[in-house]
């Protein structure tokens, strides 16, 4: 079994530097630690959303900075779970780092191994969470960024305990014993001791090389103190620094310049020359020098001088040096081609290789340039040619070999070089799936060869979603195999949602075995991620299968209108002692799903339209706050690969609804699901006392809204009988209360017109259904109601758990996806501690 060598780590700014350090340690084995840093910023990335796309271990620097942050703990807990469930999850207790008020930095442990050590960070999390709804209570207008806030602390503060548990529970190992033996625990983690013994090698080497620097070092800064007072005469005596031109230079002078850089960096030897009097070469005997040395190290206790003459420092020059390696010529040639310097990077690569023509490896990294960035093939070919035919096992200009060789369609040549390949190393990294294409593709009568080499890809690399995609492809279309294909297909949408064809694939493979509910749905999110795979052909076909039997089989036919990709099709012929079907079963499913909430920018409506988005329905979001709408737009494409549309409206505004409505897109025009969700609440004063306006406010947006919007919906599903309208109502309109008055009286109105709409429109096939909520945190409701007094509205819910507003998404989501025979009527809930209108348990949470 091959050592998987793409791995991630995990940190925060404090511990960059020692995440840095492992990074580069581990690479001199061959290993690619992506690295992944975290702090209180989601923008710049976060744990529960980017770590579930790694592969390979996952090594996290648990410090006391990491359990401080929230993009580190944020809904992190299942993500740990899922890791270290698959064996993946490395938990390295490291120390934090502190800045004093001076800004020394210093260590402090991370512990969490006892209660008392557990308790700082519960306290952190919950003190900081109390100042944050504090400072929200007292803000004088909304701030969405300060609400997103105090709900991701909250749930921080929430789960701190769990997670603190949860490392306690892992066999964290300590920094020290992380860092113990070169890494030992690593490569005994991946059974990789090859790997460790090798950067054990490197590093061994490496710190010989720095023993020679300290002692030149020591050698270099004791001279220089020895001789300090002859500096002024030294830079007296130096000649003026030419500053190189800053036009562009000629690649072959290019080249010897930079490549005398890189010799240069090594230290400088120092000697020391008598007076002027003397000559210039008449540098110290031997026993001279040693006797110097002897001064230096102190081994002479003498105080007597060490001579009566004054020496200077000048330069010897450099004895002659080794080249630079071929990774410092590649390095200064990509810092090249990334400039844009195509011609002068190309030069220099070419004097390196000219200046050590026996080099293979500079001589590949030539080849590959002329290749990547030149673009020239032929090139690139005959100096692998000239390399292998001196170095028949370099395995990597091997490889190259062979991909270029698949570039320029001689197919035989490629699979020969892979096969190579192979012989030397027989899990290569990408030789195995490289002839699996080939052998599928490009090889009459080799299925099963292509076979054998993707799913030993698969084996040596899980992650690998085209090889998957292959396979698939091989058991669907040449081997018969659907359950096999369909295994492939799913992994592949699983590790790339937006595959363009994968969903589609398992519609085909769903409706071939006569399973049309589950085709639908699959077809829905093919259509969803590609939308040319949409068409009337298969819009019609894929619907007609919801009614058909499994026994009903569907072809498999091509249609021009999708480009390569195959769709099925009704078969014509069917088995004469089949008897017809006497009922139409329809699908929970049918037709687009397209569903439009109105007040989707928060509280409910923000959190239904969440749910409905996560579980990939077409979601119309409407709302006055245009900036929430477009991030709230920009955050479903990116999460969950939604398919979104955006209407800037207020629903008071009859033309403007009309406007909005009537100008839908074409793809947009069919609404299967409208929540009214829409509404408000404006004081809490008895009739005598109040304001008109307020009533005004909430008779247009809770009644009108709600008319204006099933008016302009509602004729589309009437007329192809099928839709469904769901009001989003409240206990206030099953029950009033002292100052709820006029918000009662809407709420009345909306449980009436929901009931008197569902008996105008049963008839057509369009069911009307409502949710009725009592108290419901993480909404804007009470802070609206009070002119956002936060005050006041955060004493509503004070000493009991209310409902959440996720709570009665779930209810709507529930709702909308009953079969097309049920209609729920309505749900009525409140939380545990309310027991009605007037009845609530404040004796705590």
């Amino acid at each position: 079994m091959p050592v998987q060598k793409n791995h991630a780590i995990v940190f925060c700014p404090e511990n960059q530097r020692l995440g840095q350090e492992v990074t580069s340690d581990l690479s001199k084995a061959g290993y690619q630690l992506h690295q992944y840093q975290f702090s209180d910023n989601f923008e710049e990335g976060a744990f529960y959303r980017d770590i579930p796309e790694t592969r390979g271990q996952v090594v996290v620097l648990l410090s006391d900075n990491f359990l401080r942050k929230t993009a580190c703990l944020y809904r992190c807990l299942p993500v740990l779970k899922d890791l270290q469930e698959k064996n993946r999850l490395i938990a390295v207790l490291a120390p934090g780092i502190a800045r004093d008020k001076d800004g020394t930095k210093r260590e402090i442990p991370t512990q969490i191994g006892q209660v008392n050590q557990m308790l700082v960070y519960m306290k952190y999390w919950h003190t900081r969470y109390l100042d944050l709804r504090e400072k929200l209570i007292h803000l004088s207008e909304p701030d969405g960024e300060l609400e997103r806030e105090v709900e991701v602390v909250k749930d921080i503060s929430a789960n701190i305990s769990s997670i603190l548990n949860f490392f306690n529970e892992l066999p964290c190992i300590r920094l020290e014993a992380f860092l113990q033996n070169t890494y030992e625990y690593f490569f005994s983690r991946l059974n990789d001791p090859q790997g460790h013994d090798k950067l054990m090698r490197i590093l061994k080497k490496e710190e010989e090389v720095k023993d020679n620097a300290t002692l030149i070092e020591i050698i270099t800064k004791s001279s220089k103190d020895l001789l300090a007072e002859n500096t002024e005469l030294e830079s007296a005596n130096k000649e003026p620094v030419v500053q190189p031109k800053t036009a562009e230079e000629d690649p072959s002078e290019m080249t010897e310049r930079l490549i005398d850089e890189l010799n240069a960096e090594e230290e400088e030897e120092l000697m020391i020359v008598l007076d002027d009097g003397e000559d210039e070469e008449d540098y110290f005997s031997e026993e001279e020098e040693d006797a110097l040395l002897d001064e230096l190290f102190g081994e002479d206790e003498s105080d007597e001088p060490l001579t009566q003459a004054k020496p200077k420092l000048r330069k010897r020059a450099p004895k002659p040096q080794d080249p630079p390696a071929p990774e410092e010529v590649m390095e200064v040639a990509v810092g090249l081609f990334n400039a844009g310097k195509t011609s002068q990077a190309l030069g220099f690569l070419k004097g390196a290789v000219d200046a050590a023509p026996a080099n293979p490896t500079l001589r590949y990294y030539y080849a590959y340039a002329l290749a990547r960035y030149e673009k020239n093939l032929d090139a690139a070919v005959n100096e692998l040619d000239d390399i292998l035919a001196e170095h028949p096992r370099f395995i990597e200009a091997l490889f190259l070999r062979g991909e270029l060789a698949e570039h320029q369609k001689d197919y035989e040549k490629a699979i020969a070089a892979y096969h190579q390949v192979l012989d030397i190393d027989g899990d290569f990294p990408g030789a195995h799936y490289r002839l699996g294409i080939l052998y599928l593709f490009h090889s009459e009568g080799k299925k099963d060869e292509a076979l054998y080499h993707l799913e030993k890809t698969v084996q040596l690399d899980h992650n690998n979603a085209d090889a998957h995609y292959c396979l698939g492809t091989l058991y669907a279309e040449h081997l018969n195999d659907p359950a096999q294909a369909i295994s492939h297909f799913m992994v592949t949408k699983e590790l790339k949602p937006q595959h363009r064809f994968a969903w589609y694939e398992i519609a085909v493979l769903y409706h071939k075995m006569g399973k049309g509910e589950l085709a639908y749905r699959f077809y829905q999110r093919a259509i969803a991620v590609n939308p040319e795979l949409r068409t009337p052909h298969n819009d019609r076909v894929f619907k007609l299968g919801i009614s058909k039997k499994p026994s009903q089989q569907i072809s498999h036919e091509g249609n021009a209108t999708t480009g390569n990709k195959a769709v099925p099709s009704e078969e014509k012929a069917q088995d004469e002692t089949q008897k017809p079907k006497t009922e139409t079963t329809k699908s929970m499913i049918e037709g687009p799903k397209t569903v439009l909430i109105t007040g989707a920018t928060a509280g409910i409506g923000r959190a239904t339209a969440d749910l409905f988005a996560k579980n990939g329905f077409r979601v119309i979001i409407t709302g006055r706050r245009l900036d929430r709408l477009e991030q709230q737009k920009e955050r479903y494409q990116k999460e969950f690969n939604s398919d979104v549309l955006l209407l800037h409206f207020d629903v008071r505004d009859l033309d403007a609804v009309k406007e909005a409505i009537g100008n839908l897109p074409e793809e947009w025009s069919q609404v299967d699901i409208l929540i009214n969700n829409a509404g408000l609440s404006r004081g809490l004063a008895p009739i005598h006392e109040g304001k008109p306006e307020d009533w005004d406010t909430m008779i247009d947006t809770n009644i009108k809204g709600l008319l204006y919007m099933t008016r302009a919906i509602a004729p589309q599903m009437v007329a192809r009988k099928s839709g469904h309208i769901i009001n989003v109502a409240s206990s206030a309109g099953k029950e009033v209360y002292p100052g709820g008055n006029v918000y009662c009286a809407t709420k009345f109105a909306v449980d009436a017109l929901t009931k008197s709409m569902r008996l105008d429109l049963f008839k057509h096939n369009v069911r009307v259904s409502q949710v009725s909520p009592g108290h419901v945190e993480e909404t804007e409701f009470a802070r609206v109601r009070f002119d956002w007094d936060v005050e006041k509205a955060a004493a509503v819910y004070e000493n009991f758990q209310p409902l959440k507003a996720s709570d009665v998404a779930d209810a709507i989501y529930y709702i909308a996806t009953r079969p097309p025979h049920v209609n729920i009527q309505d749900i009525f809930m409140f939380s545990t501690q309310q027991a009605g209108s007037n009845f609530i348990d404040r004796s705590g949470r």
